[in-house]
């Protein structure tokens, strides 16, 4: 009897043990509001974004500000900018945004699964020869550097949405012999038919952090974007970043729309982003979830070219977190172990008496 009571204490010991290893993550969260910003702020001023975000206006008069529609405050950009994640998410993740369209055209899109635009540069003869890096908001220039088989658009690298007032346009960045090795493949989902392009509606990303993308419109799953076969395109002498290659788009019946095999989608994390290339756009309510350790170690950054601006010195989101579920996490981590100490010093007298019976 002693012994089936050792045994019940030692499973009891496993389980806690095993609960407190879970406890090591934590989910980090973060939203946008704006509720608290004053009209005409401009969002380099919005400090709860620096937290997982940087703001990057190109241009002297690139800007985003805080503007007011009744009792509602959102974003309203002017010029060539993105907004990135300081870091690359290798972990699953939830990324969404809110926005209104201005102006319908393809200058803007929300991005997933990009590589940091400063890891590689190419020389762009129709841009007067300049060394060029391919930030969120920045044309590819395939089409105008003599691309034959693609279309030009905005950003470098990853899985780009750009809504319209009837459908969302999803395209895959992807690597051609000419060009600037760098163009797009699209397509088209239609919007259901009672949007109202009035109103604030919502773009949602959720990563997997393996090999899938799901997009979603006010809640509703309209695509899925699919990768593997992970590498680097060695014919590129610019750029070493390892992309998945393979890529399928299926919509929301599992249909195929579209199948690549040459797509430049992030294989080592996800750099997600808006960009704007000279247009307005308003947004709001950014969000982004994910996990995090107690302890994480931040991703490197790659070291910045000599023509490019040195990248911030960050912080991870969890080393600046002091919010009341971390202390209440770390408040359960001290009772789990303070409990699982108890327990084996209580098997350990078991086992003691146990002993001295025989």
């Amino acid at each position: 009897m002693l012994k089936k009571g050792i045994i019940t204490v030692l499973i009891a010991v496993i389980l806690c043990v095993s609960m407190t290893f879970q406890s090591f993550a934590a989910l980090y969260e973060l939203k946008i509001t704006l509720d608290d910003e004053e009209d005409g702020a401009s969002l380099r001023e919005v400090l709860d974004l620096l937290d997982v975000f940087e703001f990057n206006p190109v241009t002297p008069t690139s800007d985003a500000t805080v503007e007011s529609d009744g009792d509602n405050k959102y974003i309203k950009t002017a010029g060539y900018l993105d907004i990135t994640s300081w870091d690359y998410i290798d972990v699953p993740y939830t990324f969404s945004v809110d926005y209104r369209i201005v102006s319908e055209n393809e200058n803007v899109g929300f991005f997933v699964r990009g590589v940091y635009p400063s890891s590689f540069s190419k020389v762009n003869p129709q841009n007067q020869g300049v060394d060029q890096q391919f930030g969120y908001f920045e044309w590819d220039w395939y089409k105008e550097n003599g691309g034959q088989d693609g279309v030009s658009g905005i950003g470098g690298s990853g899985i780009v949405v750009t809504p319209k007032k009837t459908e969302l346009l999803i395209r895959l960045k992807n690597w051609k012999p000419d060009g600037l090795n760098i163009s797009s493949e699209r397509v088209s989902i239609p919007l259901p038919e009672d949007v109202d392009n009035n109103a604030f509606n919502t773009i949602s990303f959720k990563d997997d952090g393996e090999k899938k993308v799901e997009i979603f419109f006010n809640d509703i799953l309209m695509a899925t974007v699919e990768f593997s076969e992970p590498g680097v395109y060695e014919e590129d002498e610019e750029d070493d970043n390892e992309y998945f290659k393979n890529a399928v788009v299926k919509d929301a019946e599992g249909n195929e729309l579209l199948s690549l095999d040459n797509a430049r989608i992030n294989a080592e994390g996800s750099q997600v982003a808006i960009g704007v290339r000279n247009i307005e756009f308003q947004f709001d309510n950014i969000y982004i979830s994910y996990e995090v350790p107690d302890t994480p170690e931040p991703t490197d950054t790659p070291e910045p070219k000599e023509t490019d601006t040195p990248a911030p010195q960050t912080t991870t989101p969890a080393d600046n977190d002091e919010t009341d579920k971390d202390k209440g996490g770390n408040m359960l981590l001290f009772l789990f172990v303070g409990g699982a100490v108890v327990l084996v010093a209580v098997a350990a007298v078991l086992i003691i008496i146990s002993k001295k019976k025989q």
